[in-house]
Order: C-alpha cells, then structure tokens, then sequence
C-alpha cells in the first residue's frame, strides 16, 4: 500500500528536520516545525472527537490550511472541503 501523506511528511521530518518545508510569505517552517504544527492540531482535533469524523477547514491558501489538511487526516478523521468565507468590504 502506498505510504500515507502524513507518513511522507513524518520521513522527511526525520531524514532532513532543518530542511524548509514550509513557506507562506514571511513565514517559514522546517520540517520539524511543520510536523510537530500538525501532531500538535491533529491531538486538538482527537480530543474534539475527530477520530472517524468528518472535518471542514474554513482556510484560503496559507500556511494553516497546509498543516491543517495534514493535521485532519493524523487525526484519523476525514477532511470536507469548504471554501474560505469571503471577506466583508
């Protein structure tokens, strides 16, 4: 069986935890940082129930929606898309 996103991203935080995974604007995570974001989210989310839930992240393209997507899946849960919620003007 293929190995699973999060499994992926675990490898290439042992193999290369300095590396830069992660770049949304000024903001940049190594892989260390940026697995240890989404261990972190994924154990809120368990403690919320997530596990064999569905989830919907309400995020538009950005460093929380990537660790977000990340997260809901480690949780066991199943990720529903839903479209970021328009800004009033």
């Amino acid at each position: 069986a293929p190995a699973s996103p999060v499994a992926i991203l675990a490898r290439a935080a042992a193999r290369a935890p300095g590396a830069e995974a992660l770049v949304d604007g000024a903001l940049r995570l190594c892989y260390a940082d940026y697995g240890a974001a989404v261990g972190g989210f994924a154990a809120q989310l368990r403690t919320l129930g997530a596990d064999g839930a569905r989830v919907a992240l309400m995020l538009g393209n950005s460093a929380q929606m990537a660790i977000g997507i990340f997260a809901v899946q480690a949780a066991g849960a199943t990720l529903l898309h839903a479209p970021a919620p328009l800004e009033e003007p």
